[in-house]
């Protein structure tokens, strides 16, 4: 006589959150995290550096302009939902992402060549001014990327 297989309950279920920047540790609280967000537009925006960039240097925006001479300008609330790095050689340094002169985020990454920092909620609303700088060590040729959902 064969025996049916016990059905698991997703909540009961592990789900690994290591890198899809989800904060669910378990399927069912995954599920709930895509429910939540439908409806929601997201959107990436890159700042980056050719060449070595040190301590204190602005990572900038399109065309190589300074993103603390110009910034990249939120145009509608949302959410800052994560950072993403990437250089080519490995360093060991620290990004800060500044929202209005302040800053509200810091991605360290050690001795390698890429970060992600996942789970953040930092709430912009529109004409934010958003800009990120080396605050800690150097590494070469830089892409950073902020992501944010919005409720459009």
């Amino acid at each position: 006589m064969s025996t049916l297989p016990i059905a698991q309950v997703a909540e009961s279920v592990p789900f690994d959150n290591e890198t899809n920047g989800f904060v669910a540790e378990e399927t069912q609280s995954a599920i709930e995290e895509v429910k939540n967000d439908a409806g929601s537009a997201r959107m990436a925006v890159n700042f980056g550096y050719d060449g070595n960039a040190n301590n204190n240097t602005w990572l900038q925006t399109f065309k190589g302009v300074s993103s603390d001479d110009g910034p990249f300008v939120v145009a509608e609330e949302g959410t800052l939902t994560s950072l993403s790095v990437s250089f080519r050689v490995n360093s060991t340094v620290t990004f800060s992402v500044y929202v209005n002169g302040g800053v509200t985020d810091t991605l360290t990454v050690t001795a390698d060549n890429r970060g992600i920092l996942a789970g953040l909620s930092t709430a912009l609303v529109a004409s934010d001014e958003v800009s990120v700088r080396i605050t800690s060590g150097s590494c070469r040729d830089v892409s950073f990327w902020i992501k944010i959902k919005t409720d459009a």
